[in-house]
């Protein structure tokens, strides 16, 4: 078919030699057979070429969408939804109460917080300080002292509650044939995340088996710190291997997978195949390089977590 402007092949290379990246739409209908009545099925797919300034291979990525076709009406019990629309009903409404009871609790402990702090502003006005009873004032109470007063699994409560509500509303909107993001799946995976999460909550009455959630509220602080301090070493690998190995090697074509790889080699997978792909460039330099990122990462980083 003609081209127009791109009918000559010069101008096609030209046009290609400069693209950073090529997308592909379609759309197309199926129709299944079901109990009532044929359900048709509307799909946009997408398939994207990112193409790197480096040349190298392409980066593919590839994007659909279902839904219902908005010209044809069925029958809601034969929606590929609709037998879902009590179970999305339910989970809004203990969502919601869930919501609501989390809020009080926050009120109840804020009030007791409160309380508190005037207890102790009242008291230290007028108790004497003496060198075996010194005066307590609220400002000389440590923070983590403070934060007793509350329940930190309340953060979890309110993120999973929010989830469900969000994919609740957005499940329910699906079966009307309205516009839903692609991030449906994603709000009801992390609700029912959280909501599985804040069973550990029930376990604290037990210090023997609260043990892993006593662990990390100490571990964390710490682990963080290190881990913040070991970063700008960890990245500097990284843009080496991406300006050593990009254009030889789909395993550090850009920034994202030379971090994907380093970290897998950081826990001792894959070393071989990767030594492999490096060696295209320069096989000394490549067993440098792994010698270096093994001895500092395996040796000095993973012992210091």
């Amino acid at each position: 078919k003609p081209l127009g402007p791109l009918e000559k092949e010069e101008d096609r290379r030209r046009l290609f030699n400069h693209m950073e990246g090529l997308t592909l739409h379609w759309r197309y209908k199926n129709w299944s057979p079901g109990p009532y009545d044929s359900i048709c099925y509307l799909w946009k797919v997408s398939k994207y070429f990112a193409l790197g300034p480096r040349g190298g291979s392409a980066k593919v990525g590839l994007y659909f969408d279902c839904r219902l076709c908005p010209d044809i009406h069925t029958d809601w019990r034969n929606r590929p939804y609709g037998q879902f629309l009590f179970v999305d009903l339910t989970l809004l409404v203990l969502s919601l109460l869930s919501l609501v009871l989390t809020g009080k609790a926050i009120w109840k402990s804020l009030r007791q917080y409160r309380e508190a702090k005037r207890l102790v502003q009242e008291t230290s006005t007028w108790a004497p300080t003496t060198a075996h009873a010194p005066k307590i004032t609220w400002e000389g109470i440590p923070s983590s002292e403070k934060l007793a007063f509350f329940d930190l699994w309340f953060i979890a409560t309110i993120l999973g509650d929010a989830f469900n509500i969000v994919a609740s509303c957005l499940s329910i909107m699906r079966q009307f044939n309205r516009d839903v993001p692609l991030y449906n799946n994603l709000f009801a995976g992390l609700g029912c995340m959280m909501v599985w999460f804040q069973m550990c909550r029930y376990f604290r009455y037990q210090r023997n088996i609260y043990t892993l959630i006593t662990t990390l509220s100490r571990a964390v602080p710490i682990g963080a710190k290190v881990t913040i301090n070991t970063l700008p070493i960890f990245f500097g690998f990284v843009f080496l291997s991406v300006s050593l190995y990009a254009g030889n090697s789909s395993f550090y074509g850009n920034v994202d997978k030379a971090s994907v790889t380093l970290f897998s080699v950081l826990n001792g997978d894959s070393i071989y195949i990767d030594e492999k792909a490096m060696a295209v460039t320069n096989k000394w330099i490549s067993l440098v390089f792994l010698l270096a990122f093994i001895t500092v990462g395996m040796f000095v980083i993973r012992n210091m977590f």
